[in-house]
Parts: structure tokens; sequence; C-alpha cells
């Protein structure tokens, strides 16, 4: 077992949160939250105790961090979060990615339409059959009918376990990932999943445009600011 350094502060913003996850625990439906604050305030350690607390209370949690310099693709946020829903438990081989995706179909987590999508997002080549309909559509056809693939990927398995999906530092995220955490907050309306963002305030993504993406969902923002005086001594002495 890892130990984890000692929670110091944040009691307020972490009550907030425990109270969201008891809450989709209980009801069945969920909620979408966003966790901003500056470089260095402790974004990632508030998630890192959102997680630990959900995994403890029986979620399923997957996590994606979204970097500002590339990575391979199937190394992103979303395709590594996708994969990891799918049961892969990180980067796999090719024929791996592929069964995983033939278990979904098969266990209707993924509809047969969406397969192409997924099928994308996961870096596999496309069937022949549907190579055609992939190249057919135009990039906002796309990104609209892959955001909708996602969200309706994230509200099956989560019809089946608590689910909570964490995407950190998605100032830095592209548009189409934006439109798939749209469509996954808004498949929080009437699914045990919670759906936790973490974003800078300079650049944060969660505008006007964004929030009419996912129309009559609401969104739960956590703001950080510095820890105080006794806070941050209590926490440098529990790191040495």
């Amino acid at each position: 077992v890892v130990d984890r350094l000692a929670f110091v502060g944040r009691q307020t913003e972490l009550r907030q949160l425990a109270g969201v996850l008891d809450s989709v625990r209980e009801s069945g439906s969920g909620a979408a939250v966003a966790i901003r604050g500056e470089p260095g305030m402790g974004k990632s350690r508030l998630t890192e105790e959102l997680l630990w607390r959900a995994q403890a209370q029986g979620f399923a949690c997957h996590v994606g961090t979204v970097l500002d310099f590339g990575v391979a693709k199937g190394q992103e946020a979303l395709p590594a979060v996708v994969a990891n829903i799918l049961g892969l438990p990180g980067p796999a081989p090719q024929a791996q990615r592929r069964a995983a995706l033939a278990r979904a179909i098969a266990s209707d987590l993924v509809d047969a339409e969406n397969e192409a999508l997924i099928c994308d997002l996961l870096d596999l080549e496309q069937r022949e059959d549907q190579q055609a309909i992939f190249d057919a559509m135009d990039n906002a056809t796309r990104m609209q009918r892959t955001a909708q693939a996602l969200g309706a990927l994230a509200a099956k398995t989560a019809a089946r376990q608590p689910r909570l999906l964490v995407f950190e530092d998605i100032h830095w995220a592209s548009p189409l990932l934006l439109a798939c955490l749209a469509a996954v907050a808004m498949a929080t309306r009437e699914s045990a999943l919670l759906l936790a963002m973490t974003t800078r305030f300079e650049g944060d993504p969660l505008d006007r445009h964004w929030r009419s993406a996912s129309p009559g969902t609401p969104l739960l923002s956590v703001e950080l600011g510095p820890l105080r005086p006794e806070e941050a001594r209590a926490m440098a002495a529990g790191m040495i």
C-alpha cells in the first residue's frame, strides 16, 4: 500500500466533493465539477483525495491528463480514458485494443453505429465497411458524433457501476475533448456518473460557449486560493 500525504486544508472544498459523491451514489444521477486554481494551488491533490474516496465507495475511476506537449495518440487524455473504460489498464497492443472493443460491442456498451468513432479514438484501423462511412463525415460531424459516442459509453458503463471520470488540466484541451466533456456532462443527468475537471483561471475553457453545449446541466465550481500560513506549514512538515 502506498502511503498518501496527509490532506491539509481544503476541508470546505473536500466536503463539497464528498457530498457530491454521496449524492451520486444514493440518487443514481450524477454531476459535473470544475476545480479551478492557479498552478501549485493543489488541484491535483484535491482530485487525488476525491479519487481515493470514490474508489472506497465502489466507484470505477478513470483519469486522463491533458498535456501541453505532444504524446502518442493512444496516450492522450481522451483515448487513454476510453481504453481504460473498456478494461485496458494502460497502453496496449492493437490486438488487445481490438479485442476490448469487440467485447464492448458484444456486451452492448458500444453501439454498432458508434464503432467507427470509438475505433478511431483507440487508434485502430477501420474495418473496410466502416471506412467509407467514417471518411464521408466532415470534421464537424465527426466531432459531434464522437462526443455523442463517448457520452453514450460513459452512461452505459455508469448504469453497471458508478463512475468517476477525471480530466486534469483541461485549459490545454482540444476542441474534440471539450466537445466530449460537454457530452459526458450531459450524460451525468441520468447516470451515476461524476465528471471532475481541473483547470486554471487563465485559459479556462468552461465558458458560456461550452455551457451552451451542455444545456440544463449544473456545473459545480470549486475554486482554490492559497492555503492559510498554518496549513502551508503543516503541509511542508508532512512532506519533510
